[in-house]
């Protein structure tokens, strides 16, 4: 699939990061090649199950900011903190699909 996008596999196989990443990239190409994506599910939190910490505490779900690529940091409660650095990497993604609307818009 990915071949046929035109985009190169990166990382380890069977890694579930890297595959993560793949995804994203393949999602980038095709949103860029004019394919709609859309959302097929709704996630309502309250339906969630909470999950374990590492200490085997219970969290409950959160909708938040993932940025792979910084070390992320914590405040005293073991919480994440959204900095600038998180909000420029959603605003990154946002961007990407905006552009890529913005060229389908113009192509139509």
């Amino acid at each position: 699939m990915l071949q046929s996008f035109g985009v190169e596999f990166d990382g380890r196989l069977h890694c579930g990061l890297d595959d993560a990443r793949n995804i994203a990239n393949l999602l980038i190409h095709m949103i860029k090649d004019g394919v709609s994506i859309d959302i097929n599910e709704n996630i309502k939190e309250n339906q969630m199950m909470d999950r374990r910490s590492n200490n085997h505490r219970r969290v409950s779900n959160t909708f938040k900011i993932n940025n792979p690529r910084k070390n992320q940091h914590q405040n005293q409660k073991g919480e994440e903190k959204i900095d600038q650095e998180d909000l420029d990497f959603a605003m990154g993604l946002m961007s990407v699909r905006n552009e890529a609307v913005g060229e389908l818009s113009n192509t139509k």
